[in-house]
């Protein structure tokens, strides 16, 4: 990365819908290869955000950017994690635009169609898409990755003493 060609922005207080567009807005009007985002000064990270990121980067119109989001704490971590990114050391790596096309990356999900028998009431459950499912019959809760890898989710429970 290389620092005159880097735009940086520190979003602050709450990260929703707004935020991402409002970011993704400058770092296209920037027409800079290189964006960080430091998310240090981020309190609330609503999963909207995430979701809203994912769609930006996807669709986006504004050349090829190669895009750090840094200094990520526990709670966000977990949630750009549900939305497919790959975090490393609380930093997240995305390319937006073309540059990301040279990328290879399968996504079974994409083409593919899989049964699940949900574990709670063994019902069988078509999906069609990666992301986060509820089964219709019992509520459970589980996350389909890109893979059509299964990961499900435990009810929380308030205890009484």
């Amino acid at each position: 990365m290389i620092l005159e060609k880097t735009i940086t922005l520190m979003p602050e207080g709450i990260f929703n819908f707004e935020a991402v567009k409002s970011l993704m807005t400058e770092i296209t009007l920037s027409r800079m290869p290189y964006a960080v985002i430091d998310c240090s000064g981020i309190t609330v990270l609503l999963a909207e955000a995430v979701s809203c990121l994912r769609d930006e980067l996807d669709h986006f119109q504004g050349g090829s950017v190669d895009i750090k989001i840094i200094n990520l704490k526990s709670p966000m971590i977990l949630q750009f994690q549900l939305y497919d990114f790959t975090v490393e050391d609380r930093t997240v790596t995305a390319n937006a635009g073309t540059f990301k096309e040279e990328l290879p990356r399968k996504d079974f999900m994409r083409d593919h169609e899989i049964t699940i028998i949900c574990r709670k009431c063994k019902q069988n459950l078509r999906v069609h898409s990666k992301g986060l499912h509820v089964c219709p019959n019992c509520g459970s809760k589980l996350h389909v990755d890109a893979y059509g890898r299964t990961k499900y989710y435990e009810p929380l429970r308030l205890f009484q003493s």
